[in-house]
């Protein structure tokens, strides 16, 4: 196998004395209806009071030569954000949902279950997500029914056993899918990360959880799940942990599901775990280390049947397999070098696959050059061809 990473292109730069953690990162790709290809990136604080607010985005409509601010009136894009073609010819894509005041709520809201705690051991105040008001559901989507030109709004029905809604970092926050990945036989998989509540006590760490709607996403219901299950002779921190986040998942050729599934936390660089499942995702093996490192796994199987996967922290790294078990992978690519950690780029991801062998990466560097020559933050895109 061959692979060619081409010369990055700039998608587009903060200004140089913008260097706070969360702007000009993030970003997530994909093809709109019209066949542009847009990026959305993040240019808020990264906080949960920052949840469902509007995206940076630009646009390319030449397939990622040259890039340009969207207009007010494209298609919102972010990662949570993507639009998926329905076998009915309805398009669907998630509506992120705005982060709310409790005092705004606070005679709606039911008793609270306990609390806990989310990444980097920011308090959760917990609620029984069957106790709360249908007004504040989450799970929102926008679907373009076939033939019509007008997007309408509907929340989905999510049947999640435990699920738990919280106060998190000082407001009100709404679930949504963290990954959707459309399978190929056409139904739709939500991957989330979440702690439940079970026999009356919430779980210590975080697991992942699949879920999975064969109704082009009216329904989405519980396929499966993988618990944390650490392993101290590859983590010294395995028991402290905040448990399994970030989930991503890939349908290899043969029917083969793969998962990726991050540790890193407050606890410092984790490693990255991998599991499989062979039985349509019902089970899933026992995850093991796949890196010593990785946040927000980005995973694409190309239609010659090359799975790519990126991740890191520190850097960005790019490795690839075609193994159809997916247990045999290439050594691993720099993209960006790793420095200091999160000095070089925030190591979110994602990939779009532009032919049978080629894919495009997307990803941040906080050190690119501008016009100036000032290291700025700067959001790319890179060709992968893949012989």
């Amino acid at each position: 196998m061959k692979i060619k990473l081409h010369d990055p292109v700039i998608i587009s730069q903060a200004p140089a004395d913008l260097r706070n953690w969360g702007p000009w990162q993030f970003p997530a790709i994909q093809r709109l209806p019209d066949n542009r290809l847009a990026v959305g990136y993040h240019v808020e604080a990264d906080s949960a009071t920052a949840y469902g607010k509007p995206a940076g985005m630009s646009v390319s409509s030449d397939e990622g030569q040259t890039w340009h601010p969207a207009s007010p009136d494209d298609i919102p894009v972010s990662a949570n954000a993507i639009i998926f073609t329905r076998p009915n010819g309805d398009l669907l894509r998630q509506v992120p949902l705005r982060s709310v005041a409790p005092e705004t709520v606070q005679d709606k809201l039911p008793p609270s279950i306990g609390k806990t705690f989310g990444g980097y051991r920011n308090e959760i105040i917990a609620f029984d997500a069957t106790q709360m008001p249908s007004d504040l559901a989450g799970y929102r989507f926008a679907r373009l029914p076939a033939g019509s030109d007008t997007w309408q709004e509907e929340y989905a029905t999510v049947n999640i056993p435990g699920a738990i809604r919280g106060i998190y970092m000082g407001v009100l926050t709404f679930p949504w899918m963290h990954r959707i990945t459309q399978a190929p036989n056409g139904s739709l998989w939500g991957v989330i990360y979440i702690k439940r509540y079970l026999n009356n006590k919430i779980s210590q760490y975080y697991e992942a959880v699949f879920l999975h709607s064969t109704d082009n996403g009216h329904t989405w219901n519980c396929r499966s799940t993988i618990p944390y299950q650490p392993t101290p002779s590859a983590d010294p921190h395995a028991q402290d942990r905040d448990g399994f986040t970030e989930p991503n998942l890939a349908f290899l050729p043969g029917g083969t599901l793969l998962c990726l599934l991050r540790t890193t936390d407050a606890n410092g660089i984790g490693p990255l775990y991998i599991a499989h499942s062979t039985d349509d995702g019902l089970t899933w093996s026992t995850p093991t280390p796949f890196d010593d490192c990785g946040v927000w796994p980005a995973l694409l199987t190309l239609k010659n049947g090359v799975t790519l996967s990126t991740y890191g922290r520190p850097g960005l790294y790019l490795r690839a397999t075609n193994d159809p078990s997916g247990k045999n992978w290439e050594d691993r690519i720099d993209v960006v070098e790793p420095l200091s950690y999160q000095t070089d780029t925030c190591s979110y991801s994602d990939l779009l696959a532009i032919s049978d062998h080629e894919a495009l990466l997307t990803y941040s560097n906080f050190n690119c050059p501008n016009t100036n020559g000032d290291p700025c933050k700067t959001i790319l895109v890179r060709k992968i061809t893949v012989e």
